[in-house]
């Protein structure tokens, strides 16, 4: 059945195209459904690269992409939804580079991209402030954390662990004060964790676990932490 003969409105992928077993490439005819609000494909097989005619969907809010056999760079048509808020193309084999475009993402709060092959450094003076949720795990991105992090008020969940990411962890981490869960382990950082940390009232789930990294005046800040995180390593 060609995506063309299903109707747009009211469609949700979530209950008749994700969880199967499709194969094959994700049609380019898809990108004719131009009132698509919620595009569910994850947990089949797609194979191939993602179809630029994506990009034609310029009413969609959520994409699943996640959990298939996806390659390739992600397609610059991305960047013309404008009212994406929700991305996630975890568990597939993209690679590149985080796009400079992710910028054009005004209102986006979820970007999921953990368990794929990207690389190079992060763009954080480029991410969304919008973003609630930030998961880059399991690639090989490098560099450092920058201080621009600290504009991402609105954040409360970072997955970076399994990189390739050195330095400090800057001071402008303590602007990010409605942190849940902080996930940087199995990196190379260095130096002290920020003491601000130990003030993180909404903090549940911290994970460092890194050699390289100490608490600054140790005894007077860990106990606090520890007694706000559900685990800490």
């Amino acid at each position: 059945m060609s995506c063309r003969t299903l109707s747009p409105i009211g469609l949700h992928w979530k209950h008749c195209c994700s969880g199967n077993h499709f194969t094959e490439e994700i049609p380019s005819e898809i990108g004719g459904l131009a009132n698509l609000k919620y595009l569910y494909l994850c947990s089949n097989n797609f194979s191939g690269s993602i179809p630029p005619e994506i990009g034609n969907l310029s009413n969609l809010e959520i994409l699943y992409l996640n959990r298939n056999n996806l390659a390739g760079k992600i397609p610059f048509e991305i960047a013309e939804l404008k009212s994406l808020w929700m991305l996630d193309l975890r568990k597939n084999r993209l690679s590149g580079n985080l796009p400079t475009w992710i910028s054009n993402f005004s209102i986006l709060e979820n970007l999921y991209l953990s368990d794929n092959e990207f690389s190079g450094k992060i763009p954080w003076d480029l991410l969304p402030t919008s973003l609630y949720a930030l998961a880059l795990s399991n690639n090989s991105f490098e560099g450092s954390i920058d201080s621009t992090i600290g504009n991402l008020s609105n954040l409360s969940f970072m997955f970076l662990y399994s990189n390739k990411l050195i330095g400090q962890i800057p001071s402008s981490i303590c602007n990010l004060t409605s942190f849940l869960y902080l996930h940087l382990s199995n990196n190379s950082f260095e130096g002290t964790i920020p003491e601000c940390l130990g003030n993180f009232t909404s903090l549940r789930v911290l994970h460092f676990e890194s050699e390289s990294l100490s608490w600054l005046h140790y005894e007077n800040n860990s106990e606090g932490l520890c007694s706000r995180v559900s685990q800490l390593e």
